[in-house]
């Protein structure tokens, strides 16, 4: 027998053919008798609350009132007819169903609904002495179908009708989720829909039949459907935490013990995580003090499984492995950093971006995008975090994950604190730990490349960063290309007329006139660019490139005399030379007489504008 991280494996023997494996056999340690049903199971029979028809358990004693999410609920489903489908999506225990229930009740006080009906496929009960296992009520199409016709039939038809061998429960549903036959709309509601028998087939055939003004309710860990409209469940707000953590700790006697440190630390630590709070709770509870929240995490193996083992093992591969990669260093990652590990030409090829939005619909993953850059940077909390660092230990990617870490702690860690800041300090992290490890000889520049490119190309700043790496390894013509990249993928005005600076400078020095022309007229055409520079570039363009081919000077030309033309009045007598040359260039003699004598109108003596004038008059 051996427990590795959460399974129990046994050598288990078949009577039938004599067989002997090793497995898993956690699935068989339920009780054979009928499990109890779940304490959140739709009431047997309709009853009349407020204005309506329900089967609708309760409201939890004790529930915590989440006023953002219970409002933008309500107002999904009771004020608004945009959406047929509404889902509650969240992590296990983070409190959907007791939020769905607090809202259903609302609603039913309203005239909105004629019926709001409760289908639960609810497994397993969060108590507060751990998981149990229930007896899900509904878990298919048909069984639906029949409790929809055992509660409702009864009010718009005789027995002899729907007790008849023609009354078909599935054509009564279908008709029903259509058009209502009592009179007015019902509100479908499947709780726990994850654990029907198959989600996405039962999503889809609601979908096809639903029809407005009905609607359905959907709580759900994840979503395996397209179309509806999402309600993401996330930890409480650190105020709602503070009230559970004060009802909680009153009720099992040890708010004593809780210090305003610790609370922060139960907040911080759980997320906000409601069902995690009251375990911790009940762990100081248990031995009568306040222990390191982290310590009494990683203690609770049934609790890690019941929250994460279903999710986890719905995951597609590539979403396993960027989820055990976060997992495995305790630092806000940016996702473009991530990416660009993962997607680096030593590592299969894998869709990175569908994994994170896979994660982060599963709830195991959250997104913060920096004010500073909206650039958006990924953490795990903590209990998955303690979940995923045991699923490492055993998982065969555990050494391919580990290089993949390795390269991501070049980045440097980051707090929440840091997001403030953006990625840039990140990316400059990384760029200076692959300088110094070039430098000292530990690591060829090349086998980053890849990655260093793949950041610039969504993260333009970089290309600067890199410019500046091959410019210590003395590759010009790299650094060159770079700066190119920079110009082509940045929307920075200020930073790239600086780049074409650059870029002119070492063209001028290469010897390349050409080039150097080009990248001082883009620098001419920036509207912050001093008239000075712009005649610089004229006198540049009229000495350098006098043998240059008629057509690719004339293009140059035009564009330097549409400039100077149009800021005129700033010219002095020698601008006004370099413009008449620029008319020569183009063949337009007559501009170039005005010029040469709008130059002299200046300065009269002006010896650059007198020769022109003297060239036309054969002196």
């Amino acid at each position: 027998m051996s427990n590795l991280r959460g399974s129990l494996q046994y050598e288990m023997l078949s009577y039938i053919n004599g067989i002997r494996i090793d497995c898993d056999v956690k699935p068989y340690l339920g009780p054979i008798t009928n499990l109890p049903s779940s304490e959140t199971e739709g009431l047997p029979e309709l009853e009349a609350r407020g204005q309506t028809l329900v089967t609708v358990p309760p409201p939890q004693q004790g529930y915590i009132e989440r006023g953002r999410l219970e409002d933008e609920l309500y107002y999904e489903l009771a004020t608004t007819d945009h959406h047929r489908i509404v889902t509650l999506v969240g992590r296990g225990g983070i409190g959907k169903t007791w939020l769905a229930l607090t809202v259903l009740n609302r609603i039913a006080q309203l005239d909105k609904f004629s019926a709001i009906l409760w289908f639960s496929a609810r497994d397993i009960d969060l108590l507060p002495d751990g998981a149990k296992l229930v007896k899900p009520h509904v878990l298919t199409e048909k069984d639906i179908a029949n409790e929809f016709s055992r509660l409702v039939a009864p009010y718009v038809m005789n027995s002899e009708s729907y007790q008849s061998k023609d009354f078909n429960p599935m054509d009564f549903l279908r008709e029903n989720l259509t058009r209502s036959s009592l009179g007015g709309p019902i509100l479908f509601v499947f709780d726990n829909f994850e654990t029907v028998k198959s989600p996405a087939e039962l999503f889809s055939w609601l979908d096809s039949y639903l029809r407005l003004p009905n609607k359905a309710l959907i709580t759900t860990r994840f979503r395996d459907f397209k179309g509806d409209n999402p309600v993401h469940v996330h930890g409480m707000t650190e105020d709602e935490c503070n009230k559970l953590v004060d009802r909680t700790a009153k009720s099992l006697g040890v708010f004593h013990l809780i210090t305003e440190e610790y609370r922060q630390d139960l907040y911080t630590e759980s997320g906000g995580h409601p069902y995690v709070v009251k375990i911790l709770l009940g762990e100081v509870a248990k031995f009568k003090q306040a222990r390191k929240v982290e310590r009494i995490i990683a203690t609770q193996d049934d609790l890690l499984e019941t929250l994460f083992e279903r999710t986890f093992s719905r995951l597609t591969l590539v979403a396993k492995r960027v989820f055990l990669t976060l997992c495995s260093w305790k630092s806000m990652v940016p996702q473009l950093a991530l990416e660009a590990i993962l997607l680096r030409p030593s590592n299969e090829k894998m869709d990175v971006t569908q994994a994170i939005d896979e994660l982060y619909t599963s709830s195991l993953i959250e997104i913060t995008d920096s004010e500073q850059d909206n650039q958006p940077f990924l953490s795990v909390p903590l209990v998955a975090s303690v979940f995923g660092q045991r699923k490492l230990e055993i998982t065969p990617m555990k050494s391919a994950i580990q290089a993949d870490v390795e390269l991501l702690q070049y980045f440097g860690a980051a707090k929440p604190v840091d997001i403030q800041q953006g990625i840039a300090p990140r990316v400059k992290r990384l760029f200076q730990t692959i300088a110094s490890k070039v430098y000292q000889a530990n690591s060829n520049l090349e086998e980053y490349i890849p990655i260093l490119e793949l950041i610039a190309r969504k993260y333009p700043p970089a290309w600067l960063l890199l410019s500046e790496l091959y410019e210590e390894q003395e590759e010009r013509e790299k650094v060159k290309d770079s700066l190119l990249s920079y110009l082509e993928f940045s929307t920075d005005g200020t930073q790239k007329r600086d780049v074409w600076r650059k870029l002119a400078y070492l063209y001028r020095s290469d010897g390349e006139d050409v080039k150097e022309v080009h990248a001082r007229i883009e620098v001419c055409q920036f509207p912050e660019t001093r008239y000075e520079e712009i005649s610089s570039t004229a006198n540049i363009l009229n000495q350098k490139l006098r043998k240059q081919a008629f057509d690719e000077k004339a293009v140059m030309a035009r564009i330097l005399v549409e400039l100077m033309e149009s800021r005129i009045s700033e010219a002095n007598a020698t601008d006004c030379s370099r413009l008449a040359w620029l008319c020569l260039h183009m063949y337009d003699n007559q501009k170039a007489l005005q010029y040469a004598h709008h130059g002299l109108q200046i300065e009269p003596d002006n010896v650059h504008c007198r020769n022109i004038i003297s060239s036309f008059n054969g002196e």
